[in-house]
């Protein structure tokens, strides 16, 4: 009886020391700390005893149970954040800071008067509290800068305790490039996500990498595809690859108004992408070439940036209205307008390359004074083909004298052996080979005086050729016949 007396007085020292350190809660559970080991026991049938901890932190909490009474088979069980039924598993993986509630009971309805034992415990999480002070939005962005080292966690704050973690950040460029995000340590089991928006626009998803992006700040939002959360920190970094010829050429203007002064001959290398000055619209450029003489005007593409389709078109002269073809023929002196653009509206970090030359022309070409290669009149003309009469084309005029190939011509006819040649019983010409010879033919073949045709032929002087119609000529085709007449009279007799 005395040992039964000294048990039960015991038990209620130790329930008055145990209540003393940890008191009833105003939800009727026994409140408890971290890190503090607590003792009960289950002393009647059915009995279950709840316990109750807050935490302020995000953190793993864990509750470890270290002494079981026999045969009764004590169960623990943790609900929470601020909710009795809301079961959690053990540990409560990322705990949000809130009141976590602990329950303990015998599997068996069984009762015992030994005591169980547990701590429950807090690992907080390594970054601490949300980072954007749980905003979960856009509107609660916090401010990176390009090529810093991010972590944080996706795991409820004291700030949004129960609510899916959801981290916003904000990044500002003021050149154009290659916007990159690059995740380089990433919380097991949960699937986090990184999508890129803008720019200056939170709901203008982009690609990752974003491609020729344009200045301007861009928003960045991390989150767990399950809806999950882990303390383990994600980690990512951000990098800006900028374009090679930095911002836009014509200062964002993109139109012939702004258009940049080339020269003949230079290679023009930019890119169809937005710049700091056009940022979110689509890029075109312009440049301005100013010539002197006329010529075939040509823009010719080396480069081309891939899958934007780049195109070049020609305006002018001093008109950026009036297009042109490519090449444009005998270009007229003035200034020519060139303008670049993706016929996509694509854009590229990519460069483009074209040259323009131009083929020189004549100042007088074009211009057509008189008949081709029409000598003056009256003036002998070297070079043409035998029997050109002076003033009129290359080819040979009845009119003129001709001096053919086959002896014996007559002036004024055919190149063919004329009816009004005498010749021999045999079919060969009875001239000697010092017959008459036309004015103005030196005695060497081929050779040309005033008004000689060049390029006859025949032997020493057996041909006659009169090359000149003027009054002189007349004499001579006188003379010329009078000769004639001699050498048949000379004739002899059959």
């Amino acid at each position: 009886m005395k040992e039964a007396f000294r048990r039960l007085w015991t038990i209620q020292v130790f329930l008055a020391l145990f209540l003393a350190a940890n008191p009833v809660a105003a939800d009727g559970t026994t409140a408890v700390a971290l890190g503090s080991p607590v003792t009960g026991t289950i002393s009647a049938p059915d009995e279950v005893d709840w316990y109750s901890v807050t935490t302020d932190v995000v953190g793993d909490l864990t509750v470890t149970q270290t002494a079981w009474p026999p045969y009764i088979e004590t169960r623990i069980a943790i609900f929470g954040p601020n909710s009795q039924t809301l079961q959690q598993g053990n540990p409560v993986a990322a705990a949000a800071p809130g009141t976590y509630y602990i329950k303990v009971w015998s599997a068996t309805n069984g009762s015992s008067t030994d005591p169980y034992t547990f701590t429950a415990t807090l690992a907080k999480a390594a970054t601490g509290n949300d980072i954007d002070g749980g905003k979960n939005s856009a509107t609660g962005a916090v401010p990176i800068v390009l090529g810093a080292v991010v972590s944080d966690t996706i795991a409820p704050s004291k700030e949004t305790a129960g609510a899916q973690d959801i981290d916003w950040f904000t990044l500002t460029t003021d050149v154009i490039g290659d916007l990159t995000v690059t995740q380089t340590v990433w919380p097991p089991y949960i699937e986090t996500r990184i999508a890129i928006f803008g720019p200056n626009d939170a709901t203008l998803q982009q690609g990752n990498p974003v491609a020729a992006a344009a200045p301007g700040t861009y928003y960045i939002k991390v989150w767990s595809a399950t809806d999950g959360s882990s303390i383990a920190p994600y980690t990512f970094a951000t990098s800006l690859d900028k374009a090679q010829t930095g911002n836009d050429i014509d200062k964002g203007i993109n139109s012939a108004s702004g258009a940049v002064p080339i020269v003949l001959g230079v290679p023009v290398s930019d890119t169809i992408a937005p710049s700091k000055e056009t940022a979110g619209t689509q890029d075109v450029d312009w440049f301005a070439l100013t010539t002197t003489v006329v010529g075939d005007l040509t823009v010719t593409q080396t480069a081309w940036p891939p899958y934007i389709e780049t195109r070049i078109a020609i305006f002018g002269p001093n008109d950026a209205t009036i297009q042109q073809g490519n090449p444009v023929t005998a270009a007229a002196a003035g200034t020519y307008f060139i303008k670049v653009w993706s016929a996509t509206d694509g854009s590229s970090i990519a460069l483009y390359t074209f040259v323009v030359n131009q083929a020189g022309v004549a100042a007088d070409a074009g211009t057509v004074l008189g008949p081709p290669d029409a000598a003056a009149p009256d003036a002998a003309k070297p070079g043409d083909s035998a029997g050109a009469d002076s003033g009129r084309s290359d080819a040979g005029s009845a009119d003129a004298a001709r001096s053919a190939d086959s002896a014996g011509a007559d002036s004024g006819k055919p190149d063919a052996g004329a009816a009004d040649v005498a010749t021999a019983s045999d079919g060969s010409a009875s001239a000697p080979a010092d017959a008459a010879v036309s004015p103005g033919r030196n005695t060497d073949s081929g050779s040309k005086g005033t008004g000689g045709s060049s390029g006859s032929s025949g032997s020493g002087g057996g041909c006659i050729t009169v090359g000149q119609t003027s009054s002189s000529g007349w004499a001579g085709l006188v003379l010329a016949g009078l000769a004639l007449a001699l050498v048949r009279r000379r004739k002899p007799r059959i």
